[in-house]
């Protein structure tokens, strides 16, 4: 089982974080009950979605898009890059 450094809880259900054992390009995985998603922080693509709506799609994308430059700089912090 890999760690996964929570970044942001949004609704006390809804989880954003990074696994231990990642890879380039820059991406957070999304989870809540039942939903997983991955986005790539730079571009916003969806690189997976399991349960979430269009709409929280539009959204989440948006949330990490505004917040690009803090997750990247997380990612180099956690990573030491």
């Amino acid at each position: 089982m890999y760690m996964s450094p929570t970044i942001f809880k949004l609704r006390e259900k809804i989880k954003i974080s990074f696994y231990s054992n990642e890879h380039e390009p820059v991406h957070v995985h999304i989870n809540a009950p039942g939903k997983d998603a991955k986005i790539i922080v730079e571009t916003g693509r969806v690189a997976s979605n399991t349960g979430f709506s269009k709409k929280d799609i539009k959204l989440l994308k948006e949330f990490i898009l505004e917040r690009k430059n803090f997750i990247k700089e997380a990612w180099n912090e956690y990573f030491e890059k």
